[in-house]
């Protein structure tokens, strides 16, 4: 699952520069030269098939941090995680919708790839701070989101490697190292084309095995009677409220492990606005953005405009690797708080709370008649995500409550 999810990422070869503001129609052969040196280049892309696209989207909400699920809904009970969840659910697919709308607009100043983007959208609405601001959002997003992926991809390869007992405690570093460096050479070694034909290939084959054993767990050991009141009869519904969870609040892991809000830019680019309809979702670009973030940093230090070429990739590519792999190997137990913090920050702010101010800005802009209901839904949804955004600052406003949160104290 987690080469599932980096291969996900991949998918996002044509991303434009997040840290500079672009210039108009800014040529991105040095993106096609450092990820896909061999294919072809952004204008002669062929469009992402649709097929890909829903890979895309499946496997971005299915993907690796679906192991942390029974950690937070086996003490939760059956029927408040099917609310929690549908609930996060509700909350992103809303967001999407109104990233969409966004997205759509900036497309038809900038072009297909260049409106695509998380940045572009708030550039566009908001201006060159809010675009910069959310450039390090996104950064941290993807610090973070790897950081996670590598901790328990480390704990569960230094379980089933067998190591001799002097070398135990280096064997949970060394294979979160492993697994960055290995997983690295793979994305930003592969072409955009092969990405998403594996991606496709090894969302369906996950997808299929869910079915598979949820089938079998259903058929054969389904509680009846007294059995199953028992079980529903144990559900802790007052842990779905804030700040009453000794693990910590569920609502910010659910959104961070159903976000499908990561998956537009690649599919909105991917399918072009005549097929946009086809995809209601957006995505950040973990590996391959937190080195395309590492590259504009440095070309804007040596004073390069954002259509330069490429300077100082090799060490974008390490900063995308190290930093990460850094973090994992702090310990195992980073997985699930790493998760839940993400969940109730840049996934709420980038997911839930940016797009329907953008679509709100970018319809003013746009002027014209617009529809007075979708309006309202739209500043409906933006208070909702702010109500959750703070609550999830109220459980972080001090220092036990931000570890709280993160549910690394019990």
């Amino acid at each position: 699952m987690l080469l599932l999810g980096l291969l996900q990422v991949a998918a996002l070869l044509r991303q434009p520069p997040l840290l500079l503001p672009p210039t108009p129609k800014p040529p991105h052969q040095y993106v096609v030269a450092c990820a896909d040196a061999a294919g072809p280049t952004a204008a002669a892309a062929p469009p992402m098939r649709v097929i890909d696209a829903a890979a895309i989207i499946g496997g971005t909400s299915v993907g690796g941090s679906f192991l942390a699920l029974p950690m937070v809904t086996a003490p939760l009970g059956l029927g408040p995680s099917l609310v929690g969840m549908f609930a996060a659910w509700a909350v992103l697919a809303a967001s999407a919708i109104a990233y969409l709308e966004a997205a759509a607009i900036v497309m038809e100043r900038e072009g297909e790839a260049e409106g695509a983007s998380v940045v572009a959208v708030s550039r566009h609405a908001f201006g060159g701070a809010a675009a910069t601001v959310v450039s390090s959002l996104f950064l941290v997003q993807c610090v973070v989101v790897i950081a996670a992926q590598l901790a328990k991809a480390g704990e569960l390869l230094s379980l089933l490697a067998p190591v001799a007992a002097a070398a135990a405690p280096a064997a949970y570093p060394a294979a979160c190292v492993a697994t960055a460096a290995l997983s690295a050479a793979a994305v930003f070694g592969a072409r955009r084309a092969l990405v998403e034909r594996l991606n496709t290939g090894l969302a369906a084959t996950l997808i299929v095995g869910l079915l598979w054993l949820s089938g079998r767990a259903l058929g054969g050991a389904l509680p009846s009677g007294a059995a199953a009141a028992s079980r529903l009869g144990g559900a802790d519904w007052s842990a779905l409220l804030p700040g009453t969870a000794a693990a910590g609040w569920p609502i910010p892991l659910f959104l961070k492990l159903l976000s499908f809000g990561q998956a537009v830019p690649v599919v909105a680019a991917g399918l072009g606005p005549r097929r946009l309809g086809a995809a209601r979702t957006s995505l950040i670009a973990n590996y391959l953005t937190v080195r395309q973030f590492c590259a504009d940093a440095l070309r804007a230090l040596q004073g390069r405009g954002a259509g330069a070429p490429p300077v100082g990739v090799p060490v974008a590519v390490l900063a995308a690797l190290s930093l990460p792999a850094a973090i994992a190997c702090g310990g195992a137990r980073l997985y699930l708080p790493l998760l839940r913090w993400s969940g109730a920050f840049p996934t709420t702010i980038l997911y839930g709370l940016l797009p329907p101010l953008a679509a709100l800005a970018l319809g003013r802009q746009r002027g014209g008649s617009s529809a007075r209901a979708s309006r309202l839904a739209l500043r409906a949804h933006a208070a909702l995500t702010a109500a959750l955004l703070g609550v999830n600052l109220a459980l972080a406003s001090n220092v036990r409550g931000c570890w709280r949160l993160g549910g690394l104290l019990r």
